[in-house]
């Protein structure tokens, strides 16, 4: 179902307790979606379409639901989790540094830098000091793939234990934003367990590694 006909189907005629019981439905869907796929024990390759579109999907409707609740005069007031993701999208044009690694104490850590200089980002990848790799990317482009990965909804922490699974000596990573306006610098860790759109940040960054054993 497209939004529009999501709009038409499922909002038209629908009353302010109705609207709100469907907020609440679809932010339930969303975080049992994500659930799903941050699982570290869970196989997501047999969902069609993937937990990453459905997500997006869902997000849509979301948005056209909340515009329909404010359409009948009603006010939505953000919870603290949206209000935090919200701060960190209008924060996004003052990013100017960008720091990640990822790895394990076994196998070793690829370190991650981009710096934003003009109109232009510059980044690096390197372990032990040795470069993997290194290049530029436009400052837009990379705000605007930065902006469509709703990165102020992911948790602070990332662990596998949460899920009941325990590993030693696994692999852990790490994003830090840092910004240009006063703003303190935002940071994202995990040890065995990553958001849901983990590979679409190291895609957009064009942060890639490989650790051979």
């Amino acid at each position: 179902m497209n939004t529009e006909s999501y709009y038409e189907n499922e909002l038209g005629g629908k009353n302010e307790n109705e609207i709100r019981s469907k907020i609440r439905s679809l932010k339930k869907e969303i975080n049992r979606l994500k659930d799903i796929a941050e699982n570290p024990l869970s196989d997501c390759s047999a969902y069609e379409p993937s937990i990453i579109e459905q997500v997006a999907e869902n997000r849509e409707r979301l948005d056209k639901t909340i515009q329909a609740l404010k359409e009948l005069g009603s006010e939505y007031q953000p919870t603290k989790s949206e209000i935090k993701a919200i701060k960190f999208q209008e924060n996004i044009p003052h990013i100017r540094r960008i720091e990640a690694f990822c790895g394990a104490f076994i196998l070793g850590f690829a370190e991650y830098t981009l710096d934003i200089k003009g109109d232009v980002a510059e980044y690096k990848t390197e372990i032990i000091d040795n470069v993997l790799e290194q290049g530029k990317i436009e400052k837009e482009t990379l705000l605007e793939n930065l902006k469509c990965l709703n990165l102020g909804e992911w948790k602070h922490l990332y662990d596998s234990f949460d899920y009941g699974y325990v590993v030693l000596d696994g692999e852990s990573w790490s994003v830090k934003f840092k910004y240009d306006n006063g703003c303190r610098p935002v940071e994202f860790t995990g040890r065995n367990c990553y958001p849901y759109n983990f590979n679409e940040l190291l895609n957009a960054l064009n942060f890639k590694y490989t650790l051979s054993e």
